[in-house]
């Protein structure tokens, strides 16, 4: 019965707000298949490729593709959360194609974001996609231990040099217990400085994570 609800739900909002391919604007999906195919993607190399901090870094695509800077874009700024649908696709296509795997132990923990500002945006994009990457790869995910603690300015707006300033300290963890001996993937939309993830990962390995793997969408 719920399934059915859903399937009358999407039926009508399909025909009041129809949903465009991103890139050829063909009616039905968000990014349709033909699309995705033409996506550059960044081959994973997570043994050579690292960021400040972490011990690995899977970057799926570059920020200056068009179509994943608008699917970020969109789903970021226009707070539309039917593009998740978009996203597993994307994330589906990019693991199958690169035999990208993970530890079934590992868990999928997303860059929080701090409570005024998800209050504002009513969801934290990077874990609409830590959502997604752990129903592909069956793996826990922690959305309610690490926590953003202090409020930054949004990362766009600032120098490389101020970024390093506005994150520091500003997580914390409150099950630290949880993470001692594990290994995390660390999720978030754009990969820039570092300097967020940075941040993040000093927390993690303070209280015992094994390593640390960012994974973003695109790399700015």
């Amino acid at each position: 019965m719920h399934f059915k609800y859903r399937q009358i739900k999407k039926f009508i909002l399909d025909l009041i707000f129809p949903v465009f391919c991103l890139s050829c604007n063909k009616e039905g999906q968000w990014l349709c298949e033909n699309c995705l195919k033409k996506i550059e993607f960044k081959k994973p190399d997570a043994k050579r490729e690292k960021g400040p901090g972490l011990d690995g870094l899977v970057v799926m695509a570059d920020y200056k593709n068009e179509i994943v800077k608008q699917l970020i874009h969109l789903l970021k700024y226009n707070f539309a959360q039917d593009i998740r649908s978009a996203l597993a696709s994307l994330l589906a296509y990019y693991t199958k194609i690169y035999r990208v795997s993970f530890p079934a132990e590992t868990l999928v923990i997303p860059v929080p974001l701090h409570k005024r500002r998800l209050r504002w945006r009513g969801f934290n994009q990077a874990q609409i996609i830590g959502e997604e990457l752990a129903k592909i790869f069956c793996l826990n995910i922690r959305v309610d231990n690490l926590q953003r603690v202090r409020y930054t300015h949004p990362q766009v707006e600032l120098s490389a040099a101020a970024r390093k300033n506005n994150v520091k300290d500003a997580f914390f963890l409150l099950k630290p217990l949880e993470i001692s001996g594990k290994s995390v993937i660390l999720i978030d939309d754009v990969y820039t400085t570092g300097s967020t993830m940075k941040e993040a990962t000093k927390v993690l390995k303070k209280a015992g994570a094994k390593e640390v793997t960012g994974f973003v969408i695109a790399r700015g």
